[in-house]
């Protein structure tokens, strides 16, 4: 309540300029964008994955969203191979198990598909060195 009689109208841009303008705000939104686009896709793989497990059509079509988003995935954070691990032996184990309907084939097939771009990404040591 006291904070509509301590904002008026005429001091919303004066406020939101010095926020704009503030280097510890300008600091921690450079930190914010790289984190908030890491949970973006994290959120996105896991969701999708959520779907494959659980919906009873279409799998096919929540597992390759899964797989798209996780190889784009991988060019924005160091983590998101690991939580393809995760996903994709959940995924192994439910077909193992016959919960999941889709054939070995198609998950090596979109599971290398997350390999393509982890292993072009990350160059070895020896060449590095010789650069």
């Amino acid at each position: 309540m006291w904070l509509k009689h301590a904002i008026t109208d005429g001091s919303s841009p004066v406020a939101l300029s010095l926020l704009t303008i503030s280097y510890r705000h300008v600091y921690y939104a450079q930190d914010f964008k790289q984190y908030s686009l890491e949970m973006l896709f994290t959120l996105l793989v896991v969701w999708q994955a959520a779907l494959l497990f659980k919906a009873t059509a279409a799998r096919g079509r929540h597992f390759t969203g899964m797989v798209v988003i996780g190889s784009i995935g991988i060019f924005f954070m160091h983590a998101m191979p690991f939580i393809l691990v995760g996903t994709g032996l959940v995924a192994f184990w439910a077909r193992w198990r016959g919960t999941l309907d889709l054939k070995y084939s198609r998950l090596m097939l979109g599971f290398s598909v997350w390999l393509a771009p982890f292993a072009r990404r990350r160059p070895c040591r020896r060449h590095l060195m010789f650069q």
